[in-house]
């Protein structure tokens, strides 16, 4: 995805275009923490994906990048709040 990572309490991964910020999430870097399903979910609703599958599939490079930026424009509209 071409991500900027900033490692502080938590790993923030920021999405951007060729014009800009598109969305961004966090994940905890504590030895505890898994992907569980929700948190798989809830990383997807941060990022502005359409569903859970949506981030495996991006991940696992089964969707493309343009792909899921046209998700992310569509549901992150500029100006809307983000992490």
């Amino acid at each position: 995805m071409k991500a900027e990572v900033r490692n502080k309490a938590h790993r923030i991964y920021k999405i951007y275009d060729e014009h800009g910020f598109i969305s961004s999430t966090s994940i905890s870097q504590g030895p505890k923490e898994t992907l569980r399903e929700s948190r798989v979910r809830d990383m997807a609703r941060q990022l502005g994906l359409d569903t859970p599958q949506q981030l495996i599939d991006l991940v696992e490079c089964r969707l493309s990048r343009e792909a899921a930026l046209e998700i992310m424009r569509r549901n992150c509209p500029p100006g809307s709040p983000r992490i």
